[in-house]
């Protein structure tokens, strides 16, 4: 069978074509393959962004979801606490799935997933509190029940956790069972009062009252003077992604963006809010179609490439 030149063509076109097609169905609806930026605002929103600046949308995730503060997202999922003292769960396209997975907690703050366990920082109680991602409470619910003064920030590396006490100007560590690492307190700020906390491999980027963020190693030291970025507004969340820092800061209702070795992304300022009451932030990986739709591309991708061949081949007959 000899399948003339004409046709080779054709099916060369319907490649471009798909290749074409394939690059709209990525970028078109927003998210495309950059990485996913949300941001708790405690006006009442879980507003979106993708990591070079541009709203997803109208940049409104979720409307009114209870004044939203602490935020993480593990795989398609997104859970927040509220002004309700729950810990509400979204999905990463904005629709609710549960508005209670946790309820009754006083006044929580940060959280961060691990697996599908969810780990909570209880300011009002001053505990770390650990359920499954599902909202059942992992043996008594309370994980860490002393030393934890007025905790914010929460974040999980193995078999490690790592919590910024904002009364005790300290970095915490335990173990996910709940016990202490050494003493419990990794790093002693002095004057400076840590918020919220984010991990990147074997170093800590904590932000702080002082409008700063800090950096130490994972074993407690200092990286430099221990003083990464100076001169922020009110900063709160913080996110780490690949090589670049996200930051909310409150004070000017901004989405601040560094490197982690310091430097400024630009103007240093991702996307300015005007007179939004930003909280915390949390960085998901760049959006991918789901099986559904790579089954639909595949198939029109081999009926667009077989049928003419199929042509050709009834005329070679």
């Amino acid at each position: 069978m000899i399948v003339a030149a004409n046709e080779i063509h054709q099916i060369v076109n319907y490649r471009y074509i798909f290749a074409f097609a394939l690059v709209c169905c990525l970028l078109l609806p927003g998210r495309g393959l950059h990485a996913q930026v949300f941001v708790t605002n405690e006006f009442g929103s879980i507003d979106e962004y993708t990591t070079n600046g541009a709203p997803v949308g109208t940049g409104t995730l979720v409307s009114n979801p209870n004044l939203a503060t602490g935020i993480a997202v593990s795989g398609s999922d997104i859970f927040v606490t509220n002004s309700d003292f729950n810990v509400a769960e979204y999905t990463t396209s904005g629709s609710l799935v549960n508005s209670a997975v946790v309820s009754d907690l006083n006044e929580p703050n940060g959280l961060a997933v691990s697996g599908s366990d969810l780990f909570v920082a209880v300011q009002g109680q001053s505990t770390i509190n650990e359920y499954t991602t599902a909202g059942a409470p992992v043996g008594s619910g309370t994980l860490v029940a002393s030393g934890v003064a007025d905790p914010w920030g929460v974040a999980v590396s193995g078999s490690d956790i790592f919590v910024t006490c904002l009364d005790h100007n300290t970095i915490n560590e335990y173990t996910t069972t709940g016990a202490p690492v050494g003493s419990g307190t990794l790093v002693s700020m002095g004057s400076v009062r840590p918020v919220f906390i984010a991990l990147s491999g074997s170093d800590i980027f904590v932000t702080t009252t002082s409008n700063t963020i800090n950096e130490y190693t994972t074993a407690g030291a200092p990286v430099g003077s221990g003083t990464l970025v100076t001169g922020l507004d009110g900063p709160y969340g913080i996110a780490i992604s690949g090589n670049d820092i996200f930051v909310v800061e409150n004070g000017n209702s901004t989405i601040g963006e560094y490197t982690t070795s310091g430097a400024l992304v630009g103007t240093g300022t991702l996307v300015s809010l005007g007179s939004a009451d930003l909280f915390d932030i949390a960085v998901a990986a760049p959006a991918i179609p789901e099986p559904s739709t790579w089954i639909i591309l595949a198939i029109g991708s081999a009926f667009l490439i077989i049928a003419p061949w199929r042509r050709g081949r009834s005329r070679a007959r």
